[in-house]
């Protein structure tokens, strides 16, 4: 090795392209993880809205009673507990990805510049326009039965929204793996 430098100085090159790239690598994975974990938990959200469209549609049948009302009530505001708690707890390697609104940059090459930015929203019964919802004529919203179905679509729509992230991040995990497979070869 002291007697070629130059074949030193191409050999500490490659490996330093080696170790960018695996770290870039991990940091796909990771931000392939951040995608699962907020799919994860807009799909429970999901589901909570969808309940509640359920409880709504119920509520709306004039043979409740005033108690059956209440009952409803009840288990809807359950639901909406839920989704704060779920957008308040949701996290990944300690970062709210669910309660409030930011950003996150995710390092995916070797180079300055080849990153990733994930769009983090806030998505909580108050972001969801359902904070005093009510079906019993006793809250601040009076039964928007139709309101909660937009809601369901938009939970759709952030869904595939996180899939959109996960797609792109599993396609530069791609890339890097070419690249690695490349420097194994010479190329």
């Amino acid at each position: 090795a002291k007697d070629d430098a130059a074949g030193q100085a191409i050999a500490n090159r490659f490996t330093s392209n080696i170790k960018g790239l695996t770290q870039a690598a991990r940091n796909a994975n990771d931000g392939i993880s951040v995608a699962q974990t907020t799919e994860g938990a807009l799909s429970e959200i999901n589901n909570n809205l969808q309940r509640i469209r359920e409880l709504t549609v119920q509520a709306t049948t004039g043979t409740n009673s005033d108690s059956d009302l209440d009952s409803i009530q009840d288990e809807i505001k359950s639901r909406l507990d839920e989704i704060d708690r779920v957008s308040g707890q949701t996290q990944f390697n300690g970062v709210n990805v669910l309660a409030k609104d930011g950003s996150m940059k995710i390092q995916v090459g070797a180079n300055d510049g080849e990153t990733i930015t994930i769009d983090l929203k806030k998505i909580d019964s108050d972001t969801l326009g359902l904070n005093g919802f009510n079906v019993n004529g006793k809250g601040t919203i009076t039964n928007k039965a139709a309101t909660v179905s937009d809601l369901t679509s938009a939970g759709a729509k952030l869904n595939t929204t996180t899939g959109l992230y996960d797609l792109k991040t599993e396609n530069t995990l791609l890339t890097t793996d070419a690249a690695f497979d490349k420097l194994g070869n010479g190329d």
